[in-house]
């Protein structure tokens, strides 16, 4: 698919015919320590509230940020958020914040606007979703447990991607950039008025056809040529990162009442480096993901007690055409059909490849009552309900394990050697919470929220937090917060497949963490804060020789510090530098995730117009898994340049971005030790990015 016809194929031309007023957009520089410190956040308390005051250790990405950085996708924008480590799943990002690292990394709970996105097969991020930013406000990243207010699966932390407000003043703007690989993006956004209604709609389309540079030398169906006497590898080989994708977002708001739709399509995403860990480049993914949500304010709300009621429904789509191993492949198999399977086995040569065609679809639908009383002095309490129902349903077509004939393409949907059954899950839960001012300088925050799933039972998950103002410029936070996430779909039933297999008897994973933090803004001009963390956990889930188990403890302590500095009005210095130790019970350091990381970002406003930007970020050794007898993986550091030109008098603007701009090598963890070079990340790219207000 070309740029023009995806640009065609999305709602764009429709906000392109819809005039508005001139508008501006702002610059990191223009806004002071103190605007930023004053960014209210919703996701650490469920209600509005100043990020500095909030109890919570949060991050606020604004839109400033993501347009001065030049990021695309979420997971570009996060990247340098201090705690935070991004690495990729063939076709995904993963987020692991303090060394919480998992094969699907569902310990991170992702939020649009509060209502969450996470599948309920995986617990994670759905397959090939890359969420574009065109009609992104701002990021809330809340580092440690968040279930007191979400529940399960805000385990090590929740993303909350917050979008743009319909009742704020009119705008329109359209934005257009070329890159390397043969990419593109196109977005166009506009917020007006309509009566009473206030909307804003946005819609995006990107393409790539990802780094060709980035070569496997080796892969797992290498191992196997050497062990089965084949010659099928296509290694040496690139992987297949290419993806065409447009996502659509539109909000109609009155004060009391809110509709938001949004919708994400991708199609012609290639596999990485193959599902199985063996170059695949004739793979393809489709995926649809919608989410509707109505949000009303109740009749006889005041000051004092506010009532809303929302309804969401989200539903996610995908299908895959998979060569789980390249054509010619000999492998074996035994008298049922199974790959690897148990007892007698005999040698296959697949002419074809080992093919396995997935696909599923997921609903989910919520309903939550929430109430915020204020009439009682010095507290703030906020009451929520809430139920929920997901439901999931697989098909699959695979020329092994189906109970026809090795070699053969037979659909499988509905019977015992699907990949999983279909599945569901209920949830009731219930909130309490009191943010209770003991003083002026001092507010504590008391909260808990007890949740019954019809397959896990019950759990109750409390918080404590206290916020203490010693002095204008100081800060400190003391925060307890206990998590629990029940097993996802797929560790638990997940069959009838060569890469990963579930187990019925998984127990929950559990932590408890304890935080601190300090503020301190001596002068307007600068502000740190250091944090420190421990938490314990227990029963935690990882894949292990192929099947999910519970594999024990896992304790860490660690610190995070981040420096802003604006030395005057036309410069800001940003640094951030994290350390985790997290440790099994019997000492071994937590595999895949960085021990230490930093992050530095500078910006020059070299004339009026002309703004130069740089970032540099270091990501530490990461250690391998138990078993693993590959070296640690090395750290990297990379560098990204910028140049951005800004006329708000014309509302031209424009941008030349250089990534990884000394062309570094720099490598993520392979899980399969067939692949002992790791997967190495994109090289130097360049994109001309452009954007137009009017």
């Amino acid at each position: 698919m070309n740029s023009n016809r995806c640009l065609r194929c999305s709602p764009l031309w429709l906000l392109l015919a819809l005039s508005g007023a001139p508008t501006r957009a702002d610059s990191l520089l223009d806004l002071d320590l103190d605007s930023l410190s004053q960014l209210e956040v919703r996701s650490a308390t469920g209600f509005k509230m100043p990020a500095r005051e909030a109890p919570a250790i949060v991050s606020v990405v604004t839109a400033a940020q993501i347009e001065s950085s030049g990021a695309v996708t979420l997971e570009e924008a996060l990247q340098s958020v201090a705690g935070l480590h991004i690495s990729q799943k063939h076709r995904q990002p993963l987020f692991s914040i303090r060394g919480m690292h998992t094969f699907d990394n569902p310990q991170v709970l992702v939020t649009l606007n509060d209502v969450p996105i996470n599948l309920l097969f995986t617990g994670a991020l759905g397959a090939g979703l890359r969420l574009p930013l065109a009609g992104v406000d701002h990021v809330e990243v809340i580092r440690g447990p968040g279930s007191a207010v979400f529940g399960a699966d805000a385990f090590s932390g929740v993303v909350n991607i917050v979008t743009r407000d319909p009742l704020h003043e009119p705008e329109t703007e359209v934005g257009v950039s070329l890159g390397s690989f043969k990419s593109g993006d196109a977005w166009a956004r506009k917020t007006t008025r309509w009566g009473d209604w206030g909307v804003v709609m946005s819609a995006e389309a990107q393409r790539t056809d990802g780094d060709r540079r980035r070569i496997l030398a080796q892969d797992q169906q290498s191992e196997f040529d050497a062990i089965f006497g084949s010659k099928a590898s296509l290694a040496p080989g690139a992987l297949d990162t290419q993806y065409r994708i447009s996502n659509f977002h539109a909000e109609f708001a009155r004060p009391d009442l809110q509709l938001r739709l949004w919708h994400f399509r991708a199609d012609d995403m290639g596999s990485a480096w193959g599902i199985g860990e063996a170059l695949d480049p004739s793979s393809t993914t489709a995926v649809r993901q919608s989410l509707g949500e109505l949000r009303w304010q109740l009749p006889g709300s005041s000051e004092r007690l506010r009532s809303s009621l929302r309804a969401s429904w989200m539903r996610y789509w995908f299908d895959a055409k998979y060569r789980v191993f390249p054509a010619g492949t000999v492998l074996p198999v035994n008298a049922a059909g199974e790959l690897f399977g148990a007892g007698p086995s005999s040698l296959y040569t697949f002419a074809d490849g080992a093919i396995g065609n997935p696909g599923e679809s997921e609903n989910e639908y919520r309903l939550d009552w929430e109430a915020q009383y204020a009439g009682w002095e010095g507290h703030r309490v906020r009451l929520a309900l809430g139920v929920s129902r997901q439901t999931f349903h697989a098909w699959e077509a695979k020329n092994f394990d189906n109970g026809v004939a090795v070699g053969q393409l037979v659909d499988v949907t509905g019977g015992a050697r699907v990949y999983a059954p279909d599945l569901s899950r209920r949830n009731r839960y219930a909130s309490l919470q009191d943010v209770w001012k003991l003083g002026e300088p001092v507010e504590l925050t008391l909260g808990i929220r007890g949740d019954h799933f019809d397959d896990f039972g019950s759990t109750i998950n409390p918080r404590a937090s206290l916020v203490w103002r010693h002095a204008p410029g100081l800060l400190t936070k003391w925060l307890y917060g206990r998590a629990f996430r029940a097993p996802s779909m797929k560790e638990q039933f997940v069959a009838s497949n060569p890469i990963n297999l579930g187990s019925k008897t998984l127990q929950p994973e559990r932590v408890n963490t304890f935080e601190w933090q300090i503020d301190w803004s001596p002068t307007k001009e600068i502000n740190q804060r250091v944090s420190l963390f421990h938490y314990q956990m227990k029963d935690l889930i990882r894949l292990v020789s192929g099947t999910y188990r519970n594999v024990g403890e896992l304790r860490a302590q660690g610190i995070e510090a981040e420096l802003d500095w604006r030395p005057g009005d036309r410069t800001r210095l940003a640094l951030n530098y994290s350390f985790q130790n997290a440790r099994d019970a019997q000492g071994n350091r937590a595999p895949f995730a960085p021990r230490s990381a930093w992050n530095a970002s500078f910006e020059q406003r070299v004339a009026s117009a002309l703004t130069l930007l740089a970032q540099a970020r270091h990501v530490g050794a990461r250690p391998r898994a138990q078993g693993d007898l590959r070296n640690a993986l090395d750290g990297y550091r990379l560098l990204d340049l910028g140049l951005r030109w800004n006329s708000p008098a014309t509302g031209w603007s424009a941008a030349l971005l250089l990534s990884n701009a000394l062309n570094a090598r720099a490598l993520e963890p392979a899980y399969s030790s067939a692949i002992p070079g790791d997967i190495p990340m994109p090289g130097r790219a360049w994109r001309l990015d452009g954007r137009f207000a009017f």
